[in-house]
């Protein structure tokens, strides 16, 4: 009997040993099966989007460049109001133009270039393809876009001058490297301004025989140009990359070259002038020696003026080239075309070359202006806001 009882202790024991076995096996199953409807669970919802087709691809409309439309009319409107108030314009001074004509009639004097400038550059934000044109003759400035007129200011007409104080200033640019030339200029009987290179071989001789014959003498300051090296001022120009002891050393030499010169003006320039930084240090020199300044304008940008004006330099600005196109009709059709802008401003400030057309326009168009009227000064007498020297 007590063999028995151990042989059913020991299958009792087996029993309870893969009884156990069984439980831990349906645990593992039962957790596996969680885990399994879990996983799929979190997996649906990034399968279906892995399974669902493709949506089409977004349609966007294609951006406007900034110059295929012009800039809307109340905002261009309001950006020239604003640069107008700049000027010291008040909104009180403004009147519309007739009906069908967008723009304003302006009660203030008619702007230099380089408050055009300034306008130019605030409506560039606008649209790239907008421009600011300057109608000195008819006392107009017009923004285009494209070929299309945007909008117009009109300035006060200039006040009547007096009889006999209609005045043009003639200025003739690059002497110094022909003495007959110069004597052919001396020989008209006017005060046309002698501007000399300095870097010529006749610059010295030339100076020294305009001033004993009574003619203002500038000197020619050769400045550097867009496209520099290229387009050449000269050997011995001022250049922007100079500081003020270089440009001190080569404005000394000018100044041995061309003696008895009262100003300067500008020989290119059309980078030069436009750098604030450059122009202070030639500008401050022509200051100590009591020089004044003509701006040359040979580019919209140019920024002499209002730095002339900042430090207290007398100074003036070139109203028109007379000699852009070497022939003696032409020639003589932009020197009445100076002395109508004179007759309607008081005074004009044209530049010409020693080229052998103009000398020959000069000798027969000088004349009539003095039976018209006009008198021909030399520049100082124009200088801005200081009534003459």
């Amino acid at each position: 009997m007590a063999k028995k009882s151990k042989k059913t202790t020991k299958r009792s024991g087996k029993a309870s040993g893969l009884g156990g076995w069984r439980l831990f096996h349906t645990v593992l199953v039962v957790l596996g099966v969680l885990i399994l409807i879990v996983a799929a669970i979190g997996l649906y919802e990034p399968l279906q989007k892995w399974l669902a087709p493709a949506p089409p691809p977004l349609q966007v409309a294609p951006i406007p460049r900034a110059e295929a439309r012009p800039p809307a009319a109340k905002v261009l409107r309001a950006e020239i109001e604003h640069e107008l108030e700049r000027w010291g314009v008040p909104r009180a001074g403004l009147r519309s133009l007739p009906e069908g004509t967008p723009g304003y009639q302006v009660a203030a004097d008619y702007p230099g270039q380089a408050r055009c400038s300034d306008l130019a550059v605030r409506l560039s934000a606008l649209s790239p393809v907008v421009r600011v044109e300057r109608d000195v003759e008819n006392g107009r400035v017009m923004v285009y876009w494209r070929e299309r007129t945007l909008f117009q200011l009109h300035f006060l007409p200039p006040k009547p001058s007096r009889p006999g104080k209609v005045r043009v200033a003639i200025i003739v640019d690059d002497l110094g490297r022909d003495l007959a030339v110069a004597e052919r200029l001396l020989a008209i009987k006017a005060a046309l301004t002698f501007s000399i290179l300095p870097g010529e071989a006749h610059a010295h001789e030339v100076a020294v025989r305009a001033h004993r014959r009574g003619r203002e003498v500038l000197i020619h300051l050769p400045m550097e140009p867009e496209g520099f090296p290229e387009v050449n001022p000269g050997a011995d120009a001022l250049l922007v990359a100079q500081n003020l002891q270089d440009v001190r050393i080569r404005y000394n030499s000018y100044r041995q070259r061309v003696p008895y010169a009262v100003g300067g003006n500008n020989h290119m320039g059309s980078r030069y002038t436009a750098d604030r930084a450059a122009m202070q240090r030639i500008l401050e020199l022509l200051h100590e020696d009591g020089l004044f300044f003509i701006d040359s304008r040979t580019t919209p940008n140019s920024v002499a003026m209002d730095e002339a004006r900042a430090l207290g330099l007398a100074v003036a600005g070139r109203d028109l080239f007379l000699d852009n196109e070497a022939d003696v009709a032409k020639i003589t059709a932009q020197i009445n075309k100076l002395a109508k802008l004179a007759q309607r401003r008081g005074q004009a400030i044209g530049i010409c070359h020693p080229h052998p057309e103009t000398v020959t326009a000069l000798a027969r168009v000088v004349p009539q202006l003095r039976r018209h009227g006009i008198e021909i000064v030399a520049v100082s007498a124009l200088l801005e806001g200081s009534g003459g020297r």
